[in-house]
């Protein structure tokens, strides 16, 4: 931002110098820079490693969040993503039977 500069004469004989104009107010950064898709996925991988919604990882919503990222062109992501869900601790194998069959076609 330019600001204006007094000439000589007012600097000289006292003319009145405006303040300088307040800087304006910074954008907010924003919370979240992952998709929706990203922070459910992040959710429920949290929720997992704290011993809730075991039950949840093969569910319908899950499977689709990550063919979402897939689709949108965020492959390796919705590998990565796979791979942490399947990697939890202490999760039966029944639930994660969907994921595990997407990330078997994902890798081929």
């Amino acid at each position: 931002m330019v600001t204006k500069k007094p000439s000589l004469w007012k600097r000289m004989f006292g003319g009145r110098v405006e303040p300088p104009l307040p800087l304006p107010v910074p954008q907010p950064e924003p919370k979240h820079l992952g998709s929706e898709d990203e922070q459910f996925l992040a959710q429920l991988v949290a929720d997992l490693s704290e011993g809730r919604r075991r039950d949840q990882i093969g569910n319908a919503d899950v499977v689709a969040r990550l063919e979402n990222l897939w689709k949108s062109g965020h492959e390796r992501l919705a590998i990565e993503w796979m791979e942490k869900l399947l990697g939890v601790p202490e999760v039966p194998e029944g639930p994660t039977a969907a994921v595990r069959a997407i990330l078997v076609e994902r890798y081929e």
